[in-house]
């Protein structure tokens, strides 16, 4: 399965990211895989609405609101990319999606 992710396009790193969840979660390839992409889907709902919310927060309230959500959104998109990188999920997310299409 390592060889198919490099194929895809996957970089060393990103491949023992995957091995490594692989290990500790003693499942299978795509199990993480799958899990990946619930995760990259929910971070991405997550950070619509965080911008939503700022933008929200801009428009209607005061300009000290707006800041204080705008470093509550930077800091929830730091722990989000530490705990499951946006990149790697996204790749996980377009190589689930051609491999279901294949």
């Amino acid at each position: 399965m390592e060889n198919k992710l490099r194929q895809a396009g996957f970089t060393q790193k990103e491949v023992k990211f995957v091995a490594h969840w692989v290990e500790k979660e003693k499942s299978s390839y795509l199990i993480v895989l799958r899990q990946l992409r619930r995760v990259f889907i929910l971070g991405v709902i997550v950070r619509l609405l965080l911008i939503g919310f700022c933008v929200y927060s801009y428009s209607h309230d005061s300009e000290g609101g707006f800041y204080s959500s705008l470093f509550a959104a930077g800091f929830t998109f730091l722990v989000a990319e530490f705990f499951a990188p946006f990149y790697v999920g996204a790749k996980v997310f377009l190589y689930l999606r051609r491999e279901k299409a294949s």
